[in-house]
């Protein structure tokens, strides 16, 4: 045989050993992408009235997820640990005692800063004091040494790399409340997230992002940084912050999800409506992705409520912020041992409901209870226009949008042209065998309701004054 007739039997083995490598890398590679991977995910514990009480439901967290069917490879914490607001040896103290709870996890876990974690203690939207991003940047590194220049960055965990943001590098702002246009990442982090997807997707299952706020409900800030996503395996991006259990959308192939508080203050009103403590098991594979909610006790629910709703939700949330004006409007003074409503005369002490109305287009039912130890209510009505089916003096169902002239799920302003009445007026009379004295609190509690995909989301707020003395 000569020599020429060799080349083509030896280009031939080469052409088949390579089919074999290929072969046996594709082979591996799909072995590596069928292989799922358990995340557990945790969020807020700050924004809280009672941090004792968070941390406690802190242990309940790390203590389920320690006991998932199957174990979390890796935990991720979204932020809001400790309460920037206080000395800075106070947030040491804090800090100390939550990681140290959080380090009873069978998992390594990793963190990205929320606004309690870093804001400064006196607000300045855009602030430029940074001594609290410093000293939680101190604090952390020690636990995490990625942290030691940037509050952004990434790591692997088996064949998936994950990638922490930092959401809060203009201080004192938020994607939903204020100047929204200062939530986005940086320049100088997108570019690093740039280099980071560049070097780091090859070969992986796929990328998790995570982050405190959720920076996308600003598109103008995020769209640049979705765009970058969807070049690659991202799977999902996950935010907390807001203190509620959130479904969001699934775009290019990324699933967008914030979760719950886990200690962190919640809405009053029922648990659909984000009245619940939980944490998450995050479950990937090649070609599923599953959040799978774990309540702590009291709380049961284990659904998520989609973002549609959510929104809803937060307009009816920040209207029932106006009850603030509770206390001011009430006329309820005691006068010669009797309840009047203007002193030096004789007239009803009343309550009322000023700059509350339907935030929402939807019908929504509200309901008014008096809790108070001497007083009661003896009769009530509401405003004129904002009722379509009366039910009776203490609840009806309003009208969508009914004294509301602009909502969305950050800002919700009264009607002026003209304004409308209270949403609700009533008398106060003492209870039945009942001596009210100065100072005896009444708390108003109101409750909307509204039914969405054949559920009912209940949000509450209690409203609270006293007896007052005539002067």
């Amino acid at each position: 045989m000569t020599k020429a007739a060799l080349i083509p039997n030896a280009a031939a083995r080469r052409i088949r050993a390579s089919l074999t490598a290929a072969l046996f890398w594709m082979a591996l590679g799909q072995a590596a992408l069928a292989s799922p991977i358990v995340v557990g995910l945790i969020g807020d514990q700050t924004g809280s009235s009672n941090i004792d009480q968070s941390y406690t439901v802190l242990q309940q967290g790390v203590d389920a997820l320690n006991a998932a069917g199957t174990p979390p490879a890796v935990v991720l914490h979204l932020g809001d640990l400790v309460e920037s607001t206080q000395t800075p040896s106070q947030i040491t103290t804090r800090f100390n005692q939550a990681t140290g709870i959080l380090g009873g996890l069978k998992a390594p876990w990793y963190m990205t800063p929320g606004d309690h974690d870093v804001n400064p203690p006196v607000f300045v939207q855009d602030s430029t004091d940074r001594s609290r991003e410093q000293l939680f940047q101190q604090l952390y590194t020690p636990l995490n040494p990625l942290v030691a220049q940037n509050l952004y960055y990434s790591f692997n965990v088996q064949n998936w790399h994950f990638v922490a943001l930092d959401s809060l590098e203009h201080l004192d702002t938020d994607p939903r409340w204020g100047n929204v246009f200062y939530a986005q990442i940086s320049d100088q982090q997108f570019a690093w997230l740039q280099q980071d997807l560049q070097a780091n997707a090859g070969g992986k299952d796929g990328i998790v992002v995570f982050l405190h706020q959720p920076l996308w409900y600003n598109w103008t800030g995020w769209k640049r940084v979705h765009a970058l996503l969807a070049q690659y395996p991202v799977k999902a991006v996950i935010a907390g912050h807001t203190h509620y259990n959130q479904a969001d959308s699934k775009l290019d192939g990324i699933q967008y999800w914030v979760v719950g508080s886990a200690g962190g203050d919640t809405k009053e009103g029922s648990p659909n409506a984000g009245d619940l403590h939980h944490v998450t098991t995050l479950s990937l594979s090649a070609n599923d992705i599953a959040f799978n909610m774990i309540p702590l006790a009291p709380f049961v629910q284990n659904t998520w409520t989609d973002r549609s709703v959510m929104d809803q939700v937060q307009a009816i949330s920040v209207i029932l912020g106006n009850s603030y004006n509770f206390d001011a409007s009430a006329q309820v003074f005691l006068q010669n041992g009797q309840l009047t409503g203007t002193c030096g005369a004789s007239t009803p002490a009343t309550v009322s409901l000023p700059d509350i109305g339907n935030a929402i287009a939807e019908p929504v039912n509200v309901s008014i209870v008096l809790n108070s130890p001497t007083t009661m209510l003896s009769a009530g009505t509401f405003g004129a226009n904002f009722c379509q089916t009366d039910i009776d003096q203490y609840s009806c169902q309003l009208a969508p949008s009914a004294g509301v002239a602009v909502s969305n799920n950050s800002v919700v302003e009264m009607s002026q042209y003209p304004p409308p009445p209270p949403l609700w007026s009533g008398t106060v009379v003492p209870k039945n065998g009942a001596s009210p004295a100065v100072g005896d609190p009444l708390t108003l509690e109101l409750t909307m309701a509204f039914n969405e995909e054949n559920q009912t989301y209940a949000i509450s707020t209690l409203a609270n004054t006293t007896v007052k003395k005539c002067q």
